[in-house]
């Protein structure tokens, strides 16, 4: 497995992989995430060019929110997310980014367990945020804890 920067190659198989993991993206969505200046996208790939996994972020000053975190189910539980976190950490304090954050399903017991494997921890929650049904477990991340 690789981490390298989103192509638009990766679009298509990004968008099959959105279908099943979550409220989809259309794959120009995620094209339009390209030309957008704040957002940074990193794809897990095989040595075939199958994609395995995304994430993305946007990026702010000294903040970073993780947009997307997706794995393609044939994939899952193999360590692929726990690499593109990492990839992100390091990325993130390069730019001496301080806090990553991100919101979650309430209903997603193994991302949410993955998260705070990383070491994020709950500051909050958004009622019914997803379809009016679901809470949104918001995560940060203190970096400068971290080091």
């Amino acid at each position: 497995m690789r981490i390298v920067k989103l192509q638009e190659k990766h679009l298509p198989q990004m968008a099959e992989i959105d279908k099943v993991s979550c409220a989809p993206w259309t794959e120009q969505s995620f094209k339009s995430e390209l030309s957008n200046a704040v957002a940074t996208y990193f794809v897990a790939e095989n040595e075939e060019g199958t994609v395995l996994g995304y994430i993305g972020y946007w990026w702010s000053f000294f903040e970073v929110q993780i947009t997307f975190l997706a794995v393609a189910p044939a994939y899952r539980r193999q360590g692929v997310a726990k690499a593109l976190i990492d990839h992100v950490c390091a990325a993130c304090r390069k730019i001496d980014v301080q806090t990553i954050q991100l919101e979650v399903r309430s209903g997603n017991a193994p991302a949410i367990a993955l998260y705070k494997k990383c070491g994020f921890v709950k500051v909050g929650c958004r009622p019914k945020y997803y379809g009016g049904k679901e809470d949104a477990v918001l995560m940060d991340l203190n970096l400068k804890e971290k080091n």
